[in-house]
């Protein structure tokens, strides 16, 4: 069974812990149950919104042009 990847973009994006979210994932392929996956995902997203919503999106690498 696939992981979704909207449960994947959203452990990436409000979760602070990489390895927590490849946890998730691991048991998920374990498991094999898309309920307890979204319960998780769930959990991630309440407990990181404050975390989530302020987190910059990546930047190209370039430096910003003085003003």
């Amino acid at each position: 069974m696939s992981v979704p990847t909207i449960a994947v973009f959203l452990l990436e994006r409000f979760c602070r812990d990489q390895a927590l979210v490849g946890d998730i994932l691991e048991e998920f392929e374990h498991r094999q149950s898309r309920a307890w996956l979204w319960r998780q995902v769930a959990v991630v997203v309440l407990l990181g919104l404050p975390y989530g919503l302020m987190k910059e999106p990546p930047t190209s690498g370039r430096m910003p042009m003085p003003v």
